[in-house]
């Protein structure tokens, strides 16, 4: 039990989920026997198995904010006209300033949180929204960080505070999302009596430019703020890159909240800092665009995994490479551990996470799920290894923990 709450409070301070000492959910995907932290095992007892099961089945507990009343659903065309109606300038994100917008802050971000766990452990992120189009509809959905997912139990609620300071929540549900290793991004389906208090945020068309000024929104320590003058230090296939504008404050609850251009776009969601405080980190839009097709079309997509111009094999949007090791005729030659280090994975040229000049082989440890290191939902390993000299390429699973 106390390595599994070590294993959460490592991953709450590193990924800005609030607070260290909350433990993490069983996972949706499946209920692991064995939960690992570092090197050590911890076998789950039936008394802990029942007490997760008890705090799923809790619905409702008591809260400060007020209880959310069943209604009938509001159709998603009234439930726009609500939201235009409110007052003027709101019915579009794009047509209002970066000044104007985030005055109206309150409508585009939203605490992520679970009632049931924060009754004993206060615990959030943060969600933000858009506007699909899903089958010829629009469909409202909540975006957030995918390891939110994974260290909180189910039962979740959006919170979206009111102008008159009242706080409104409801329930939402996890449609699918990627893996803190790499995608590190899920999508939330929201109530459609929710809308009227939701200003979807438009997603940027392209990247941003190094040099470029982004703001960030998210709830730290369970308070609005608005991260400004997040200068784009560099992009990479996983991550944005920006500078640390964060000051003194307690970061923990940010991830999940959107990264804004100028435009008042969305260019990225906000995953985590670096430990020195030197950089922050971003999931890039495109990330969240494949997942949004990833649900539209119920299928994950995929990537191709190449090597020095080689294709030698696949990834889904939902792996992630854990580590990677070359070797000399069966010698160690170099060892490389990508935990928290996404941002250097290039998945068009994977010859760049470790020198390959002394190396016969290179191997790669792919994790579907995750993360490993806590534990959390690892659905499937495999250990790819491509044999340098011939090109040839071996795929060998590798037995779960649990197993």
């Amino acid at each position: 039990m106390y390595f599994r709450i070590a294993g959460c409070c490592l991953l709450c301070c590193l990924c800005c989920i609030f607070p260290a000492q909350a433990q993490r959910k069983l996972p949706l995907r499946f209920k692991p026997a064995l939960l690992k932290t570092n090197r050590v095992s911890v076998k789950l007892t039936g008394l802990q198995r029942r007490i997760a099961q008890a705090l799923k089945q809790v619905h409702r507990p008591t809260l400060s904010a007020p209880q959310p009343h069943p209604r009938q659903a509001v159709p998603r065309a009234q439930a726009g006209q609500k939201r235009h109606r409110m007052g003027p300038g709101v019915s579009r994100a794009h047509a209002l300033t970066p000044q104007a917008l985030d005055e109206h802050f309150l409508q585009a971000v939203a605490r992520l949180e679970n009632p049931a766990l924060s009754s004993f452990t206060p615990m959030n992120a943060s969600a933000f929204f858009i506007e699909a189009d899903w089958n010829g509809q629009k469909r409202l959905l909540g975006v957030t960080v995918a390891h939110a997912q994974d260290i909180m139990f189910d039962n979740f609620y959006i919170f979206l505070r009111q102008p008159s300071g009242e706080e409104k929540h409801f329930p939402v549900k996890f449609i699918t999302s990627g893996t803190m290793g790499r995608a590190d991004v899920a999508l939330l389906d929201v109530p459609p009596e929710a809308a009227p208090y939701i200003r979807p945020l438009r997603l940027a068309s392209r990247p941003p430019s190094v040099g470029e000024k982004v703001r960030s929104y998210g709830f730290f320590h369970g308070s609005f703020r608005i991260v400004p003058n997040r200068t784009v230090k560099e992009t990479t296939p996983g991550r944005l890159i920006t500078s640390f504008e964060f000051g003194g404050l307690v970061r923990a609850g940010a991830c999940g909240g959107p990264l804004l251009n100028a435009q008042n776009e969305v260019v990225g969601i906000h995953c985590g800092s670096a430990a020195k405080k030197q950089e922050s980190y971003a999931v890039p839009v495109r990330l969240l665009a494949d997942l949004l097709e990833t649900a539209k079309r119920g299928e994950m997509k995929t990537y191709d995994l190449v090597l020095a111009g080689q294709k030698i094999g696949t990834i889904r949007l939902d792996e992630y490479i854990a580590a990677v090791h070359t070797k000399n005729n069966g010698k160690p030659v170099g060892k490389r551990l990508l935990w928290h280090d996404e941002k250097a994975v290039d998945y068009q040229h994977l010859e760049n996470l470790l020198p390959l000049e002394n190396a016969t082989d290179i191997s790669l440890l792919i994790i579907r799920g995750g993360p490993e290191e806590i534990g959390a939902g690892v659905e499937q390993k495999e250990l790819l290894t491509v044999h340098l000299p011939t090109g040839e390429v071996t795929h060998v699973p590798l037995k779960l923990a649990d197993d």
